[in-house]
C-alpha cells in the first residue's frame, strides 16, 4: 500500500512473505486502508485478491497508470528506506544546533526518530547518485579558499538540508509512488535531488563568512543613523532580522516588508524560534499551531495567539472575508479618498473589529510586523514607537526596512485623474470663500489647474511659487470639515464621490509643479511624492533594500540623519552566464513590431532549453499581458516558467530554484513618470514656458532608439531614472537565488547587467540573436560627431596623461558632454583608450597604441 506499508518478500527457509508496517505505524488510519483495499478470506491468506478483482485492476492500471494492485519487494535495506521516507511525517519541527546535533520540538519523541529518516534519505540519495554527499563536499571545498571545512559544520549543513526534504521533495515522491513503475522514475528524481543539495550545502559553506558579517548588522545601529545593508539576495536578509530578534528578547522592533504573504512568513518564523529560545515547544493540533510550556515538572498548554501575541504582532490591512464594507473602502482608496473612519462608525462590528484595534494592540507587543504601504501611519502615530511590556514602557529600539521602499513610497510620483483634480479644485476653491484674503491662494490654485488644462501633449509645469503654502489655520480647518464634506463639495461638480485629501498634494505641486502624460487617448497628471520623514523622531532605521542609492536622492526624503552603509561581499562557487543583446528595451510604442520577434526569441529559446529547467521569464507589463501570456500557455502548456513583470517583482519567492532567467526589455516608465519623480531637483529658471512639453525639450531619444537622453540642464532626471531602473533590473535577477546554483541568463535590455549587478560573475560579450534584435545603423551625422570626438580625444591626450567628457565638452566647441561620454565609452570598448579609476581615461600602453595606428 503505498506510503502506509509494503509487503516484502523474503527467500528463508519456512518463510517466504513478511508484512512490514510503515516507518510511522502509529499515524496510519487502517479504517480507511480496510476501506479502499478490503481483505478477503480467500485461502488462509488475508492479503489475497479475487481473481475477479485483480483482474479489473489490471485493466485500471494499465488505462490510469496509478497503482491498484498491492506489489511485493525484496527485503532489502533500500526499500526499507524508502518506505521510511514515503510514510507519514513523525516530527513537526526541530532546531539544529551549532555543533550539528539536534532537538526535536515535539513532545513525546526524540532526535534519533528525526535522524532515522535523515539516514534513510542519506541512503537513497548516495545509492542513485553513487557518491558520498559528505566526500563530494569536502573534495569541492578544498578547491575553495574557506575555513569552514570542519566535520561538524558540514554534518550541521547536511542534516538541515536533509530535513527539507520531508516538505515539497516529498510530495513530488510520494506522487510519483502512485503510479506504477515508480521504482525507476524515482531513481532520476533522487539524483536531481542530490545535485540540489550538493548546490545549496556548498553555497552555505563558502558564504558562510558573509552570513557572518550580515549577522553582524545589530553592533552599528544607534540614535541619529539609518543604516543601509547591501548584501546580494539570498544571503540571509530575512533570515538575520529573525536571528537578530530572537537571540536579543530585549530588542524591540517594526518590521516593514512589501507584501502581506511575506509578512506572515516572517510571523511564523519569528514565533517558532521565541518558542524555541524560551523553551517553548510545538506541535500541530486541528489545524492550531499550540505550544507547550514546561518548567518545575509541570506543564500547560496555550494557543499561539494567547502565548506570543505580546511578542509578536501582525499588523495586516483589511480583507474581503473579515470586512462587511470592505468593497467601499476599496473604491475610496481608489479615488484617493484615504480616511474610513465614517464608514466604520456605522459598520455593525466597529466595536470589536479586529482591525481597528491594531493600534490598540500593537504597542503592547515586542515585534510588530506590516507591510510598508503602513509606514506613514506608524511614522505619524507616537504610540507605535513604543514598547509596552509588563515592566512598564519603553521606545522602540528599530525600524527595520526589508526591500526597498524609498522608490516604492517617497518618490514614486502620485497620479490622479483630471475629474478628481476638477472636483478637488472646485471644493477648495469653495470652502476658501468662506475665509478672508485667500485670493492669492485661490489665485495660485487656478493658475495649475488652468495649465494642466491646456496641455495637449505631455509635458511639464513650471512652479508657480517655490515658496506657497496653506496658512495652519486653513490647514486645521480644512482638516476638520471631512466628516461634513459631502455638504461643501459644489454642485455643479456632478461629483458623487467624496473629494480626496489632496490639499499637501496641491501645495506640493504649486511649489514644485506637475507632469502631465498625455498622448493618444491616455491623459494622467502625475504629481511629485510630497512624503518626507524626519528620522531624527523615530527609532534608529535599518534598510534591507540590496542597495544604498546616491545620498542626494535620499537626503531630499529622509531629514536629519547620517546614513551608514553596511556592504557585504560574497564569492559563489557557481557560474551565471549572462548572454545579453543591448540593441534594444522592446519599448512599448514599438510593440506590435517586436511580437514576432519577442515571439520566435522565447520559441527558440525554450525549444532549445531542457525540458526540466524551471525558467523565471520577466517582462514589462505591456509586453505580458498584451499578448506574452497567452502565447506561452498554448505553445508551452507543460513547461515551468514562473513569469513576472516589472513594477511587481517584490515579494516573487517562486524563482528561486529558477536555472534559467529571461529579461525581455528593460524597466521604462513614461517619461512624465520620470519627471516627476525628480520635479524637487529641477531649477525653475531651466523651464522657458509655464508649459513645456518634454519631448525635444528636456529629452530626445539617443540614436533613434528608446533611451532617452536628458538635456544637461536637466541630466539630474536621466540618473535618478537609471537607479530606479537598476534597482528593478538587479531586483529581478535576484529573484532566481543565482548564489545557489548555476543560472543562464538571456537578456533583451540596453543596461548592461555589469552596470548594475556586482555578483554575476560571466557575462558573454558576443552578440547574442542579432538576427533579430540588430543594431541600429548610424546616422552619418553620428559617424560625423563621433569622429569630432574621436578626433579631440586623441588630441587631448597628446598634451595630457588623462581625460574626463566634460574636459572634451568645455575645450572643444559643440561637443556636448553627454555626446562626449558616449562615445568615449564606444572608444573605450574597441580599445582605443582605457579606464584610469572610475571616471578617467588615458592611452593604451605603447605596443597597444602601435597595433592600433
Amino acid at each position: 500500500i503505498p506510503f502506509q506499508g509494503l509487503i516484502q518478500y523474503r527467500p528463508l527457509w519456512g518463510r517466504f512473505f513478511i508484512n512490514i508496517p510503515a516507518w510511522d505505524d502509529e499515524t496510519v488510519d487502517y479504517g480507511d486502508v480496510r476501506k479502499r483495499y478490503p481483505p478477503t478470506s480467500y485461502g488462509q491468506f488475508r492479503y489475497l485478491t479475487k481473481p475477479e478483482d485483480v483482474q479489473s485492476r489490471l485493466i485500471k492500471e494499465n488505462q490510469t497508470g496509478e497503482i491498484q494492485l498491492r506489489r511485493l519487494y525484496p527485503d532489502t535495506q533500500n526499500f526499507r528506506n524508502l518506505l521510511t521516507c514515503l510514510s507519514l511525517k513523525r516530527l513537526t519541527e526541530f532546531e539544529i544546533l551549532d555543533d550539528g546535533g539536534s532537538i526535536a520540538a515535539d513532545t513525546g519523541h526524540t532526535g534519533g526518530d528525526f535522524h532515522e529518516r535523515n539516514s534513510a534519505w542519506l541512503s537513497l540519495l548516495e545509492k542513485a547518485s553513487g557518491k558520498s554527499l559528505k566526500e563530494s563536499l569536502k573534495r569541492e571545498l578544498k578547491n575553495e579558499d574557506t575555513t569552514n571545512l570542519s566535520d561538524n559544520k558540514i554534518n550541521g549543513h547536511i542534516e538541515r538540508n536533509l530535513y527539507e526534504l520531508n516538505r515539497e521533495p516529498l510530495l513530488k515522491l510520494r506522487f510519483f509512488a502512485l503510479n506504477v513503475g515508480f521504482e525507476a522514475t524515482i531513481k532520476v528524481c533522487f539524483r536531481d535531488i542530490f545535485s540540489k543539495i550538493f548546490s545549496e550545502i556548498l553555497s552555505d559553506v563558502i558564504i558562510d563568512d558573509g552570513r557572518t558579517v550580515l549577522m553582524r548588522w545589530t553592533e552599528p545601529i544607534e540614535k541619529g543613523n539609518a543604516l543601509f545593508v547591501d548584501a546580494p539576495m539570498g544571503l540571509g536578509k530575512s533570515h538575520s532580522i529573525k536571528e537578530a530578534l530572537t537571540k536579543n528578547l530585549d530588542l524591540s522592533a517594526v518590521i516593514f516588508m512589501p507584501t502581506n504573504k511575506l509578512c506572515q512568513e516572517m510571523q511564523s518564523d519569528l514565533e517558532i524560534g521565541i518558542a524555541n529560545a524560551k523553551g517553548l515547544y510545538s506541535k500541530e493540533t486541528n489545524d492550531n499551531l499550540q505550544f507547550v510550556l514546561f518548567g518545575y515538572g509541570n506543564h500547560n498548554t496555550k494557543t499561539r495567539m494567547e502565548l506570543l501575541e505580546d511578542e509578536v504582532y501582525f499588523a495586516e490591512g483589511i480583507n474581503e472575508k473579515e470586512c462587511l464594507h470592505f468593497s467601499e473602502i476599496v473604491e475610496r482608496y481608489r479615488e484617493n479618498w484615504i480616511h474610513k473612519r465614517d464608514i466604520c462608525r456605522k459598520c455593525d462590528k466597529f466595536n470589536e473589529c479586529r482591525f481597528l484595534m491594531h493600534d490598540e494592540k500593537a504597542p503592547h507587543a515586542r515585534i510588530i510586523v506590516t507591510t510598508h504601504k503602513q509606514y506613514n501611519h506608524y511614522f505619524h502615530t507616537k504610540i507605535l514607537h513604543q514598547w509596552h511590556h509588563k515592566d512598564g514602557c519603553k521606545d522602540r529600539d528599530l525600524f527595520i526596512i526589508d526591500e526597498d521602499m524609498v522608490f516604492s513610497q517617497l518618490y514614486r510620483p502620485i497620479r490622479l485623474k483630471y475629474n478628481e483634480i476638477r472636483a478637488f479644485v472646485g471644493t477648495i476653491t469653495d470652502f476658501l470663500q468662506d475665509h478672508e484674503n485667500t485670493e492669492n491662494l485661490k489665485d495660485k490654485i487656478d493658475r495649475l489647474f488652468a495649465h494642466i488644462s491646456k496641455c495637449d501633449k505631455t509635458s511639464i509645469i513650471r512652479p508657480i511659487d517655490r515658496d506657497f503654502e496653506f496658512p495652519d489655520e486653513i490647514q486645521k480647518q480644512w482638516e476638520s470639515t471631512f466628516t461634513t464634506q459631502s455638504v461643501i463639495i459644489p454642485e455643479y461638480l456632478e461629483w458623487s464621490m467624496m473629494v480626496g485629501n489632496h490639499l499637501e498634494l496641491i501645495e506640493h505641486a504649486i511649489r514644485y509643479g506637475v507632469a502631465v502624460e498625455k498622448w493618444g487617448e491616455t491623459f494622467k497628471i502625475h504629481f511629485p511624492n510630497p512624503r518626507k520623514y524626519d528620522l531624527s523622531k523615530v527609532p534608529p532605521h535599518v534598510f534591507f533594500d540590496g542597495t544604498m542609492i546616491d545620498s542626494k536622492f535620499l537626503e531630499k526624503k529622509l531629514l536629519n540623519v547620517n546614513f551608514q552603509r553596511m556592504r557585504v561581499d560574497v564569492k559563489t562557487p557557481w557560474t551565471s552566464k549572462v548572454f545579453q543583446n543591448t540593441n534594444s528595451d522592446l519599448p512599448k510604442r514599438s510593440l506590435i513590431d517586436d511580437k514576432p520577434k519577442i515571439q520566435q526569441f522565447v520559441s527558440d529559446l525554450l525549444n532549445s532549453t531542457d525540458k526540466n529547467r524551471k525558467i523565471f521569464l520577466i517582462t514589462t507589463k505591456a509586453i505580458q499581458e498584451d499578448f506574452l501570456d497567452n502565447y506561452l500557455k498554448q505553445m508551452f502548456p507543460d513547461r515551468h516558467i514562473v513569469p513576472g513583470h516589472y513594477g511587481n517583482i517584490r515579494g516573487i519567492n517562486e524563482a528561486k530554484d529558477c536555472d534559467v532567467g529571461i529579461m525581455l526589455g528593460s524597466f521604462m516608465p513614461s517619461d512624465a513618470v520620470e519627471i516627476a519623480m525628480t520635479l524637487e531637483f529641477i531649477k525653475p529658471e531651466n523651464l522657458e514656458k509655464d508649459i513645456t512639453v518634454t519631448k525635444n525639450n528636456l529629452w530626445t531619444w539617443t540614436d533613434t532608439n528608446s533611451v532617452r537622453t536628458y538635456n544637461e540642464e536637466f541630466s539630474i532626471i536621466g540618473k535618478m531614472a537609471k537607479t530606479y531602473r537598476h534597482s528593478e533590473h538587479r531586483q529581478a535577477l535576484a529573484r532566481t537565488r543565482y548564489l545557489f546554483h548555476d543560472v543562464d541568463f538571456y537578456i533583451i535590455s540596453k543596461d548592461l547587467v555589469s552596470d548594475y549587478d556586482p555578483y554575476l560573475n560571466k557575462i558573454e560579450s558576443d552578440p547574442f540573436r542579432e538576427d533579430l534584435f540588430a543594431p541600429r545603423p548610424q546616422r552619418p551625422e553620428a559617424i560625423v560627431k563621433k569622429e569630432e570626438v574621436k578626433k579631440a580625444v586623441f588630441d587631448w591626450l597628446s598634451n595630457h596623461e588623462t581625460v574626463i567628457p566634460m574636459e572634451i565638452h568645455t575645450n572643444y566647441e559643440d561637443i556636448g558632454r553627454h555626446k562626449a561620454s558616449e562615445y568615449m565609452k564606444e572608444m573605450l570598448e574597441e580599445g582605443l583608450i582605457v579606464k584610469q579609476g572610475k571616471t578617467k581615461y588615458r592611452l593604451p600602453e605603447r605596443q597597444n597604441m602601435d597595433r592600433l595606428f
